[in-house]
């Protein structure tokens, strides 16, 4: 045996073990058939964090999908017109409009007044919700821009429990 050759195989055996050891980041994606689908990431940001976060939170209790898919928006009542569109706010600057999940609602309700939330279903409202990074790594907070089709506001008796429990 040629002592480079063992040196060069060596260096190698053990260059390809770090490489193992050291993997890429990855994002399981786990369908509703049992399947995984794996994606390789180039790097992993805040937003996405918070993204995985807020679907596995949506995820998290399947009794309570439907309230956990509402967006929620401290609005006063007599925004709720232009909120839905049926009138121009000329003088009033709505948007954006700041509004919180399922998960962050329930852990600020003690500072609401539960008369001025209205909750918003994504579905219905078109692509004028986004969700923007809020500062904490698992957060995104919903963001509107412009106003939303009356028929997207949800019932409040769909999810006032909320505020009583």
């Amino acid at each position: 045996f040629h002592p480079v050759l063992h040196l060069f195989m060596m260096l190698s055996g053990m260059f390809l073990f770090y490489l193992g050891w050291a993997g890429r980041q990855s994002l399981i994606v786990r369908l509703k058939d049992g399947e995984e689908s794996m994606i390789f990431l180039p790097s992993v940001s805040k937003n996405l964090m918070a993204f995985i976060s807020y679907v596995n939170n949506l995820l998290a209790d399947p009794a309570r999908t439907e309230i956990r898919e509402l967006l929620f928006f401290h609005v006063k009542q007599a925004d709720i017109p232009w909120l839905t569109g049926a009138t121009a706010a000329p003088d009033k600057k709505l948007f954006p409009l700041y509004g919180y999940t399922y998960d962050q609602l329930k852990r600020k309700k003690h500072d609401m007044d539960p008369e001025n939330i209205v909750a918003i279903k994504p579905g219905e409202a078109g692509k004028e919700i986004k969700f923007d990074f809020a500062g904490s790594p698992k957060e995104l907070r919903p963001r509107l821009d412009g106003p939303v089709p009356r028929s997207s506001l949800a019932d409040k008796a769909d999810y006032m429990y909320i505020f009583r429990s």
